[in-house]
């Protein structure tokens, strides 16, 4: 509820407050209309701070990437430890904060305090071998492989398949029993009224006398001629019936249930009891080390050229 005693409105007051929306609506609840209701405020009085909500959106974004603590690498830390603990320190940033990852995703610039401390890394990366544009596709790659896997985590779970459980079987059964058609219902009584009148009977007249048929006389047929003696010809033999194929033999049957372990490729099946994931700590971790051992192989392949591999004498 929003107090009498609020402190005056900034654009970083609107980007606080927001960033707290964020976590409890979600980047599809917060609107500028809930912002402004927060606040105790009417929307119109946001824009004096705010020209649209892509510029609020850019505000978050910034205070999200700052929030790790942005900065050089320290005097005795090498790039390659540097650059673990910015990954680290930025995914742990952005899985604090609800839809963290996709409002970084939606931004479009940044202010001008988190450039100039982006310039300052460069710089320093410089100083350990880099090129300013090795230095920047380095940074920019991992900062990219960080809001992608973090966009991975934070995406809401798929709804599960409903199982054919115990609790499932009587539905289904019943769902596959034949329909009953209509049944014979009793015979409907006629309904009640006045008895249906007689017909009427015929007037009395004299009696029809039938008109007598000329006769006639039978016409000559055929001469019946000798009777033609039967043929002996060889009564008709069934054909034979076909032999009955043999019955095949009884295959292996599967018991894997569909979207268990036991039903997935060898191996696949193999990785994930060896404790392989393509999400979580342990994946994240890996792809650290080969981002960091392909960013070594660039690194060397600018200072001492392409290496052409020995071939020994047979």
């Amino acid at each position: 509820m929003p107090s009498d005693k609020r402190p005056g409105l900034t654009k970083q007051v609107l980007i606080d407050t927001a960033l707290r929306l964020l976590d409890e609506v979600g980047l599809e609840g917060l609107t500028v209309r809930r912002l402004a209701a927060e606040l105790g405020v009417q929307s119109p009085a946001l824009y004096w701070h705010i020209r649209t909500k892509q510029e609020l959106l850019d505000g978050m974004a910034d205070a999200i990437c700052r929030a790790p603590g942005m900065g050089p690498p320290r005097d005795d830390e090498s790039w390659q430890d540097w650059l673990l603990r910015r990954a680290r320190a930025y995914r742990a940033t952005l899985l604090a904060r609800r839809d963290g990852a996709r409002v970084v995703a939606h931004a479009r610039s940044l202010s001008q305090e988190t450039v100039a401390l982006f310039d300052r890394e460069l710089a320093a990366m410089v100083e350990r071998g880099f090129t300013p544009a090795l230095a920047l596709h380095t940074i920019g790659a991992l900062t990219s492989y960080v809001n992608g896997f973090v966009l991975r985590e934070q995406a809401p779970a798929p709804a599960p398949a409903p199982a054919l459980g115990p609790t499932a079987a009587p539905a289904l059964g019943s769902a596959l029993e034949p329909t009953p058609g209509p049944q014979p219902g009793p015979t409907p009584e006629p309904a009640a009224g006045p008895p249906p009148k007689p017909a009427p009977e015929p007037a009395p007249g004299p009696p029809a006398v039938p008109a007598p048929s000329p006769a006639r006389e039978p016409a000559p047929g055929p001469t019946p001629g000798p009777t033609p003696e039967p043929t002996l010809e060889p009564a008709a033999v069934p054909p034979a019936e076909p032999a009955p194929s043999p019955a095949p033999a009884p295959g292996p049957t599967s018991s894997r249930a569909p979207g268990s372990l036991d039903a997935a490729p060898a191996t696949l099946a193999a990785a994930v009891l060896e404790g392989g994931q393509s999400i979580g700590e342990t994946a994240f971790e890996h792809g650290l080390r080969v981002f960091i051992a392909g960013t070594s192989a660039v690194l060397s392949h600018e200072h001492n050229g392409p290496t052409t591999p020995t071939r020994t004498a047979p």
